[in-house]
């Protein structure tokens, strides 16, 4: 390619060398010059595409995990822009959305990610607090049944199901004594030492009409919080 910067061979295979080198930056700048050489060259436009989705789809996840949701939801947006068939992608977007309460977007995003096969757990969560969030709170019951009948051990699942029962808005939606039986097995699950599950299952307990099991667990997550160092959770479980 030094010798001959018009060898649209060289530059292609130099470009496929990078990509596999891991340099993707490099790549992509050399299968772009590969189609200004030859424009038709097919490999080389669809190599440059699977790169540069990656690209972007990395950007995301970054830009998520810095909290950064705004612009995360650009890069993956830019993703679906050039696939719109990447469906993980799409949950992504849908859980940023979700971060930043833009409820409705998030809902259509996780709903056709959900509906093209994408089973994270994250993805039911963050549909199921969207969906409630829209006022729709027995659709969000149904997602986390699912969630939870698809994946019986996920306690996140199980644990935003009791909440759901407890706190819905939603006379109809609400179920105090199924709500009870989700937290006692989410608490046995956890050895009683997650505060959040100590304080739905005191909420629950007292919900049933078990007012001193409920200040004895509302005790234990004091202390699980305690124990954890996480001021955030102490005091929240009062009976």
């Amino acid at each position: 390619a030094a010798v001959d910067p018009r060898n649209d061979i060289a530059t292609y295979n130099l470009a496929s060398a990078l990509s596999d080198a891991g340099r993707v930056d490099d790549a992509v700048a050399w299968y772009q010059r590969t189609l200004a050489l030859v424009p038709e060259h097919a490999q080389a436009r669809m190599n440059l595409g699977v790169l540069t989705v990656t690209k972007f789809e990395a950007e995301g996840a970054r830009l998520s995990g810095e909290g950064s949701f705004a612009q995360a939801v650009d890069a993956y947006t830019r993703v679906l822009d050039l696939d719109p068939a990447r469906h993980h992608a799409r949950a992504a977007r849908g859980i940023a959305r979700a971060r930043m309460g833009a409820w409705r977007e998030a809902a259509a995003d996780l709903s056709a990610a959900r509906g093209a096969g994408v089973t994270d757990v994250e993805v039911a969560n963050s549909l199921a607090a969207a969906l409630a969030q829209l006022g729709r709170e027995r659709d969000a019951v149904q997602v986390l049944d699912e969630a939870l009948q698809a994946d019986p051990p996920a306690l996140t699942v199980a644990l935003n199901l009791a909440r759901l029962l407890l706190d819905a808005s939603d006379p109809s939606v609400r179920d105090a004594q199924r709500a009870e039986a989700l937290a006692v097995r989410i608490c046995d699950s956890t050895g009683n030492q997650d505060p959040r599950a100590l304080e739905t299952l005191a909420v629950a307990y007292a919900s049933t009409g078990k007012r001193a099991l409920a200040r004895q667990a509302a005790s234990r997550g004091v202390s699980a919080a305690k124990g954890r160092g996480d001021a955030a959770e102490i005091g929240k479980a009062h009976v």
